[in-house]
């Protein structure tokens, strides 16, 4: 449409044949005409130019309706009687459509010529006020109101929007009706003043009113000025768009945001908002965390300044996969440098979204620098308790609540030959020796120390080379990551064991040469007392020991 009016056909196509021209969709000023428009209506295109669409003739309502055919295409509002420069008229339906030119929202209207379809009405033709010609299909409401704010015309759009219907709204006052807030009538009669004192033709104003339920209603108004020859005021139109929705929204939002923010501020981590790798949005928190005052951070600091020199790629790497659309979120343990240029541990999460129609990264921070340091101090005294319990001599495990290993130390693994890994999670009795372990009594033991009774026995364990060899058990009450548990020890006794049953051979053997000896013998203490004496000290003496026992040998 860019193109000069009578170059919209040179064809005798549809659009050299109809009627068409673009105004202004606010001011209503004709901006262009076709050549069917020129011949049509016998005005020369500078004369159209100087003219309104609004100034090519007027609306008819229900009277002509009553006296067309029943043919639906001609169904009202949508009829005008137009008139020629020579005074002449005629009968049109419109077509719109919309588009931006210059910058400017202008309509393309076309006007069908339906005259063949009229009879001849012209006395008993109902004449209404000269308004502006949107129609009622189109998404914003027409008002007609004089200089005293009377509504002259109403469409049914407004009807929609403010509940009125067009029978009781007409000569009511915008204000006295509830259309326009009250409030704002000095306002709008100044703006009247100023425009009708230079003659200007378009004022608008924003109005918020409720209706009788108590609905809320946002209007915006465009207002055009209608003149008569001498340029006394006849009338205003107004074309009035709906915001109610944009504006409960816009309230919302707002609360959301202030919700957000009031969380944000008050929040115990970190909170920022990137787009185009800068920081748009930080909370008190994430200052406090980098030391940065939010004036440092805002608007010209990247956040990969803050990130550790061995981190940066880590972070690079989650940044492309996000512009690349690889990932919409993340969660990621980096070091970061504090403005005093200390070590810090850190947790990013971020999530992708959408701010003003642009890609960014929200998200929170947690130091965990904190936290890093007790976990260190907490792995060295785990490890301490590990280089401890691995140092002891004898075998130590730990059986849980089903009595199954849950940890044993370095000499358990070495005496009963078995790695740690094979231990744990599996049941004492794997290396019971067979036929020598009474495996209900063990379980007993176990079962007795689970309720607090401590366990001291022996018992026949086999090596995992097959083995066999006695050690001595402690099973003590206790608790393992805070469930009860029995802490064992182990100790092999062979070598005590082997001991015990060669000394005890050489007693049997000590006493068979005893008794057996064809001479006396008896054993006296420091006092010279009988303690023991052999059967040929009895035969000889004819004493046997209970008579004899600790008398003086002399």
């Amino acid at each position: 449409m860019d193109k000069p009016a009578q170059n919209f056909a040179t064809d005798g196509s549809f659009f050299d044949k109809e009627c068409m021209l673009l105004y202004d969709y606010f001011t209503l000023d004709i901006l262009e005409v076709n050549r069917a428009c020129v011949e049509k209506y016998q005005y020369t295109e500078e004369e159209f130019r100087r003219k309104k669409i609004t100034d090519l003739g007027d609306k008819y309502r229900k009277s002509v309706a009553d006296q067309l055919s029943n043919d639906e295409q001609f169904k009202l509002p949508a009829i005008w009687k137009h008139y020629r420069k020579d005074g002449s008229s005629f009968y049109v339906q419109f077509t719109f459509h919309q588009m931006k030119k210059g910058g400017k929202n202008i309509q393309l209207c076309v006007l069908h010529d339906i005259s063949a379809e009229i009879p001849e009405l012209n006395k008993n033709l109902h004449h209404l006020p000269r308004i502006d010609t949107y129609k009622e299909q189109l998404p914003l409401a027409t008002v007609e109101w004089d200089r005293m704010a009377k509504i002259r015309d109403w469409s049914p759009k407004a009807e929609e929007i403010f509940g009125w219907n067009f029978e009781n709204i007409l000569g009511k006052s915008l204000f006295k009706a509830g259309i326009v807030d009250e409030n704002q009538k000095s306002l709008i009669e100044n703006k009247i003043q100023e425009m009708t004192a230079h003659q200007t033709t378009y004022f608008t104003f924003s109005s918020f009113v409720k209706d009788g339920e108590g609905k809320e209603i946002h209007t915006n108004w465009h207002n055009s000025a209608n003149y008569d020859q001498s340029g006394k005021l006849i009338s205003i139109l107004s074309l009035i768009e709906d915001d109610t929705e944009n504006k409960i929204a816009e309230e919302r939002l707002k609360d959301s945001e202030q919700r957000f923010r009031v969380l944000s501020e008050a929040s115990t981590v970190g909170v920022y908002l990137v787009q185009k790798g800068k920081l748009l949005y930080v909370n008190p928190m994430f200052s406090k965390i980098t030391g940065y005052s939010k004036g440092e951070l805002l608007n010209n600091f990247d956040p990969l300044e803050l990130v550790h020199e061995d981190d940066v790629t880590k972070l690079l790497t989650i940044r492309e996969r996000f512009y690349n659309s690889e990932i919409d979120s993340f969660e990621v343990d980096v070091r970061a440098r504090s403005k005093n240029d200390s070590e810090i541990f850190v947790r990013i999460y971020g999530s992708k979204i959408e701010l003003k129609g642009q890609f960014a990264i929200m998200g929170v921070v947690i130091d965990q620098t904190r936290q890093m340091e007790v976990q260190s101090k907490l792995n060295q005294s785990i490890q301490s308790y590990r280089d401890l319990f691995n140092s002891i001599g004898d075998a130590i495990y730990i059986h849980d609540e089903n009595g199954k290993f849950a940890e044993v130390n370095k000499t358990a693994e070495e005496i009963f030959g078995y790695t740690r890994e094979e231990l744990i999670g599996n049941d004492p009795m794997m290396f019971a020796a067979p036929g020598k372990v009474d495996e209900k009594k063990t379980y007993e033991y176990i079962k007795n120390s689970l309720n607090g009774q401590r366990q001291r026995f022996e018992w026949w364990a086999v090596r995992k080379n097959g083995e066999v060899f006695p050690i001595e058990v402690t099973l003590t009450p206790g608790k393992y990551f805070g469930k009860n548990a029995v802490i064992a020890i182990a100790r092999d006794i062979s070598t005590q064991y082997d001991q015990q049953k060669e000394l005890r051979h050489n007693e049997e053997l000590f006493r068979q040469l005893f008794q057996n000896a064809p001479v006396g013998i008896a054993m006296l203490d420091n006092q010279n007392e009988v303690q023991m004496v052999n059967r040929s000290f009895e035969d000889i003496f004819e004493y046997n020991i209970d008579e004899i026992r600790g008398v003086n040998i002399d």
